[in-house]
């Protein structure tokens, strides 16, 4: 076997050599010579491990590649890279490139050597430099190795990159007697091919290496502190061209990948081909600037990098705090009651899409459609955008805007009272004593007579007058029809399978929502179900009239079902939280809901856009709706006046002096009967006459 010449590199690697390359001391007192390569490798890896884990990021870094600079043999340098390949892997760059990691080893700290003596530091690391520069290529792989072993990840990538920026620039000539010799970069015969790398394009395209100097990495303390062995060492190495490193021919050529000083504790060495410039922009300029995204484009921005997910995570809670605010604001404008005439009623144009003939489909036009990011954005022309309409003449009042005197019916605290009046001068009401009593306006006292039979709480109740009987809908999921007059049960309806939440009466008919998620219309007289209407939640709220039927559920969906059908017209889907109240006329919709707000629909066809919104700072319990007015009681304990044209709050009245919860309003003629849970009151207000004469309401 032909061995190469034991003055190249290549040599030092023969297991010839073995006995060589380790201590052979014949002393038994001591187990080192301290003279051979294994001893001196030992001692300076003991050395520099005194101080390296206490040195701060700056000096490890510095000291790293100065030793990845010195190696001077490509052999070692593909051997680092080799052993590095799975720090420079793309999967490790994009684990490192975290803004709150949860490695200690991954945190961007800027610390430094306030551990150690700082000249003491120097003189070690120019101590170290001379002897690796010096040493034999199996030293200063072992050594190296070693060195490395202390690292943390992001320094070993820093090793690794760099070593992959000595080896780019193409090899421009090779030296016509250096088969094994391999004491410089230049004249090895070893390539390195960027047509394989493209990522390294920018380096290959350079002249050639110029010469290096030792330190280029100067420590941040000033020139009187550096020690004279390191000055003295730069002053040799530049006049001796045998030692220097000159990888080109140029001595103008510079290479500025090996003289880049990252500014950052975690900066990673050599040159890449994209820049991030989110990233290395101020955090307040990166979320300046992606601030000017949209919802979706943002989504995608959050699956970038762990970087760009913490701007735009912070970006959107930004925009969400920004939008409160701004709800904020204009709640405080909106619900402030604005100066109003009581007196003022007119007839005006209000827009109504147009319905195709025998069907429920609006006609469609060409008018961009503009999509709605909050409900404050709502308004009859944006909701109208794309939409064939036409003016309407409709009577708008300020109803519930002049004096009223307060009627007090009951003052007992009750927290599962429901009530419910359809004008005449009884009020009924239901609770969890399983009794139906009723409320007498004209004497302000509460009946004697009680009715009982229902094996639950009583959840709703609904009142008919003029036919003497009243509906009471109870836990035990049943609905039972009793006589005013002899306080027996007329009828009892069995259908449901869960507590029925809510009912309503409309001519012969009955309306009931329940827990089981369904809604089901009753002729009264026959007890017949005529229609059964389903959703995914439990029915909250109904209201219904000889040509539709419209529920409303826990999950904030309301739906419009055809009564002559029994078909699904449209869903209307606005509402973040359960349903709470119904109304509606031949043209509009108003709901209410636990998230807050009061929504206007239009009735018309399958237009399903919401016309506009009422912003409230509680949960709206209850509504009524009449001559384009919207009333609602909140848990605020107040009840406003809304402009359902313009959404303007008219005017805001406190149900009671403690502000209870509103939990039932209704409101007939001149008057509106609250229920709180710690009394039943009665708003009376005076008999107006209203000018249609006037301008405005103001």
């Amino acid at each position: 076997m032909k061995h190469p010449d034991l003055s190249i590199e290549a040599s030092e690697f023969n297991l010839g050599r073995a006995p060589d390359l380790r201590c052979t001391s014949s002393s038994s007192e001591l187990p080192f010579c301290g003279h051979c390569d294994s001893c001196h490798l030992g001692h300076y890896l003991s050395s520099v491990q005194t101080w390296f884990s206490r040195a701060g990021h700056q000096s490890r870094r510095r000291f790293l590649l100065g030793l990845v600079r010195r190696l001077q043999s490509v052999d070692l340098l593909n051997h680092v890279i080799d052993l590095l390949k799975p720090v420079l892997h793309k999967d490790f760059v994009y684990a490192r490139t975290r803004v709150a990691p949860g490695l200690d080893g991954d945190r961007a700290t800027n610390s430094g050597d306030r551990a150690l003596n700082e000249v003491g530091l120097e003189t070690s690391l120019a101590k170290v430099w001379i002897w690796f520069e010096a040493a034999s290529y199996w030293t200063k792989s072992n050594f190296l190795m070693g060195v490395m072993r202390k690292c943390e990840p992001h320094e070993l990538h820093i090793v690794g990159a760099h070593a992959k920026t000595l080896l780019a620039p193409q090899q421009r000539s090779f030296a016509p007697t250096a088969d094994y010799e391999a004491e410089s970069i230049t004249s090895s015969r070893h390539s390195f091919h960027s047509d394989e790398h493209p990522d390294l394009d920018m380096v290959s395209i350079r002249p050639g290496y110029s010469q290096i100097t030792i330190d280029p990495f100067p420590p941040p303390s000033s020139a009187s502190t550096r020690p004279k062995s390191q000055e003295e060492d730069q002053e040799v190495e530049s006049d001796d061209d045998d030692a220097s490193l000159c990888w080109g021919t140029d001595e103008g050529s510079l290479d500025p990948t090996c003289f880049v000083i990252p500014v950052s504790t975690k900066a990673y060495a050599g040159v890449a081909r994209y820049v991030d410039f989110i990233a290395r922009l101020p955090v307040q300029l990166s979320k300046y600037v992606l601030s000017f995204l949209e919802t979706t484009t943002l989504s995608n921005c959050l699956c970038v990098s762990q970087h760009w997910r913490e701007l735009t995570e912070g970006v959107l809670r930004e925009d969400a705090v920004n939008q409160r605010l701004k709800e904020e604001i204009m709640l405080m404008q909106g619900t402030a009651a604005h100066t109003c005439n009581p007196i003022y009623a007119k007839d005006i144009d209000v827009a109504v899409p147009n319905i195709r003939l025998h069907s429920w489909e609006t006609i469609r036009t060409n008018e961009e459609v503009r999509s709605l990011n909050h409900k404050s954005e709502a308004s009859m022309t944006n909701a109208y955008a794309g939409c064939s309409t036409r003016n309407i003449i409709m009577e708008e009042r300020n109803v519930y805007c002049g004096p009223y005197n307060v009627l007090i019916l009951s003052d007992n605290h009750d927290p599962g009272r429901v009530i419910h009046t359809d004008g005449s001068p009884l009020v009924t009401m239901g609770s969890t004593d399983r009794k139906v009593r009723f409320l007498n306006c004209e004497t302000a006292r509460e009946d004697e007579k009680a009715i009982a039979g229902h094996s639950g709480s009583i959840k709703c109740v609904a009142l008919d007058s003029k036919r003497k009987f009243v509906l009471s809908g109870s836990y035990d999921t049943s609905i039972r029809k009793w006589s005013m007059e002899t306080g027996k049960c007329l009828k009892i309806f069995h259908g449901h399978r869960d507590t029925i939440n809510c009912i309503q009466l409309h001519g012969d008919m009955a309306a009931s929502g329940s827990k089981d998620h369904t809604c089901k219309v009753w002729n009264i007289d026959s007890m017949e179900c005529i229609h059964m209407f389903k959703h995914k939640d439990a029915v909250t709220a109904v209201c219904f009239s000889d040509d539709v039927c419209i529920t409303g559920c826990a999950a904030g969906k309301v739906k419009v079902w055809d009564m002559a059908s029994g078909k699904l017209i449209k869903r209307l889907t606005g509402h973040q939280s359960g349903v709470t109240g119904i109304r509606f006329d031949r043209w509009h919709i108003i709901t209410a809901g636990r998230d807050g707000y009061a929504l206007a629909w239009s009735s018309q066809g399958d237009h399903a856009r919401c016309l506009n919104a009422f912003r409230h700072p509680k949960e709206v319990l209850c509504v009524e709706f009449m001559f384009l007015r919207v009333v609602t009681g909140a848990a605020d304990g107040k009840i406003r006046i809304w402009n359902m044209v313009t959404g303007q709050c008219l005017r805001i009245m406190r149900g009671n002096s403690r502000s209870d919860p509103i939990t039932n309003l209704v409101a007939i003629d001149n008057r509106i009967t609250i229920n709180t849970v710690k009394n039943v009151i009665v708003f009376n207000f005076e008999p107006i006459t209203y000018d249609y004469t006037l301008e405005d309401d103001k």
